[in-house]
């Protein structure tokens, strides 16, 4: 697995959905995404895949995307994912 952040200095994220400046994603050994976490300027979460209490839960902003795992290094650690995850997406 892989864990990466992703904010609009990277790409801008807000074309994807308004308000959306920061992105946790974890990958998995396939390169394919597993989850998302997205947050707002005020670090409010606004997005959450897969989520069923989220608009967009259903869909993921770059879970059609394959990454290649070669290329990447984490940007967070598997601990501080899922910190952000428990703590976040409930």
């Amino acid at each position: 697995m892989k864990y990466l952040v992703i904010d609009s200095d990277f790409i801008e994220l807000s074309k994807f959905q308004k308000d959306l400046s920061k992105l946790f994603l974890e990958i998995d050994e396939n390169g394919a995404i597993k989850k998302e976490l997205g947050l707002s300027e005020q670090n409010k979460v606004i997005h959450v895949f897969p989520s069923t209490k989220f608009k967009f839960g259903k869909y993921g902003i770059f879970d059609l995307n394959q990454f290649d795992l070669s290329s990447l290094e984490d940007d967070i650690t598997y601990e501080e994912f899922n910190e952000y995850w428990n703590k976040l997406s409930e």
